[in-house]
């Protein structure tokens, strides 16, 4: 679906409530948000201020898997020619492809922003039949490129586990940092969880791939040209979990369950089937074809 809201906020790359129609909804229920957008920025603040216009954007709220926001915007912005291309799809669970670019020519005196992003929402249960687990390791895989002649081109990861039973998908931005996880560009990134696993435990997750140009860096290209591309459509993943008991020796025989599905997502042996194929894939040239044609044929609609 396709939305225009005439002002919404924008933080870095991360979408924060004020992008969603919804109302908050109970936490036990699994929440889910894709996104992909352009915004324009003539704010002296720069894009991180509380000044952006929410040119065009197109997000759900949807259950995953096979939600997808595409958006493609070819306009002329007082003498600007702006192309972007944005592009975020589910790859299955906690696991995501985003990608995002930008072309600017004859650039004026605005911000500009283009990201895609998707996350999620649900509870899991981990059962260890022969010892208690005490502690669990959670590892995410970022990969992609970026490259940008001005301002940042870059990729986002939040995540967060533990119990939170009175926070939703919204509410997970405000856990600070240390309880979340928040990093940008590609990498491996580990996630310790020092908590008695003999209960429900949220997971929260967000991520996606962004070009940021501030107001207050357009100066040296005005009446010039902004190539831009963040290129993460081959993987946000959680890949790996290991779980210790009190004696910190690692347990090697456990299932971890999806308490709103129902489905076994992991085991001691990583992704199951159940949790979707989450391996990288050299799709990029196909991604982009296929999601320059949605894009085109939604907003003929």
């Amino acid at each position: 679906m396709n939305r225009t809201p005439t002002r919404t906020l924008l933080c870095g790359a991360v979408l924060l409530s004020a992008l969603s129609s919804v109302q908050a909804q109970d936490p036990t229920i699994p929440f889910f948000r894709s996104f992909s957008g352009f915004g324009l920025d003539s704010n002296p603040g720069g894009i991180p201020g509380y000044g952006i216009a929410s040119e065009d954007f197109d997000f759900s709220d949807a259950a995953i898997p096979r939600n997808t926001a595409v958006n493609i915007v070819n306009k002329n912005y007082g003498g600007a020619i702006v192309t972007s291309n944005t592009r975020s799809d589910d790859f299955g669970f906690f696991a995501a492809k985003n990608f995002a670019k930008l072309s600017v020519s004859n650039v004026q005196n605005a911000g500009y922003y283009a990201v895609a992003g998707r996350g999620s929402h649900t509870t899991v249960e981990f059962f260890t039949p022969e010892a208690l687990a005490q502690r669990a390791v959670f590892r995410w895989h970022v990969s992609g490129v970026s490259n940008t002649n001005v301002g940042t081109a870059t990729s986002r990861i939040d995540f967060a586990a533990g119990v939170y039973p009175t926070t939703d998908f919204n509410g997970f931005f405000d856990i600070p940092e240390g309880p979340r996880l928040q990093r940008n560009g590609p990498g491996d990134y580990t996630y310790n969880l020092p908590l008695l696993l003999n209960q429900p435990i949220d997971l929260f997750y967000w991520s996606s791939a962004f070009v940021e140009v501030k107001d207050s860096e357009i100066a040296p290209v005005v009446g010039k040209t902004i190539s831009a591309q963040a290129d993460f459509s081959n993987t946000f993943v959680l890949d790996d979990i290991q779980l210790f008991d009190s004696s910190d020796n690692p347990i090697t025989n456990w299932t971890m369950h999806d308490t709103n599905t129902g489905l076994t997502v992991f085991d001691q042996n990583g992704r199951t089937p159940a949790a979707g194929n989450a391996i990288p894939e050299p799709t990029t040239a196909l991604f982009l074809v296929l999601g320059g044609t949605l894009a085109l044929a939604r907003r003929r609609r």
